[in-house]
């Protein structure tokens, strides 16, 4: 959380921003919590859509597993099956939508990249007594239908954060 923070901080000081409005989707939107509460001078608000930190996520115990059971020569249609298991069954894909996905997947270097981010990071709900947030806004959107995250638990939490609008 600090060093993603730190490095929002050195993006905005090289872009020369004072005060901005963050916006992260699934574990960004985690981030982006995390980084309004520690630069919370400097975050006018967030807006998290699908946000990893509000409830424990479904599936996350998979990224623990051993490297094996990520094989890099998968098929495309392995791919489309984890996303309809994540996303839904009203979501749809095109063949290009699943090929990107699926292509940096065949390199060894991202699967291993993916794993240990997953595995280093932090899934737990945030606190909202342990978060400062100043008078930073938070607009919060969960999906009725997302595979990883329950939707009634995710606003349950999130209606208890100062300054949100869920």
């Amino acid at each position: 959380s600090a060093s993603m923070a730190a490095w929002v901080r050195a993006l905005l000081d090289e872009l020369g921003i004072d005060r901005c409005v963050l916006v992260g989707q699934s574990i960004g939107g985690a981030i982006a919590l995390d980084a309004a509460s520690i630069l919370r001078e400097r975050v006018a608000a967030a807006v998290l859509l699908a946000p990893i930190g509000f409830t424990p996520v479904r599936r996350v115990l998979l990224t623990h597993g051993p490297a094996w059971l990520y094989p890099t020569i998968s098929p495309p249609w392995v791919v489309r099956w984890v996303l309809q298991r994540i996303y839904g069954s009203r979501a749809q894909w095109s063949e290009r939508d699943v090929d990107e996905y699926w292509e940096p997947l065949r390199q060894p270097g991202v699967v291993r990249s993916i794993l240990q981010s997953a595995r280093e990071f932090d899934f737990m709900p945030r606190k909202p007594s342990a978060l400062h947030l100043g008078d930073c806004r938070l607009f919060i959107r969960f999906g009725e239908l997302d595979g990883l995250i329950p939707y009634r638990d995710a606003v349950a939490h999130a209606s208890r954060f100062q300054n949100g609008d869920v």
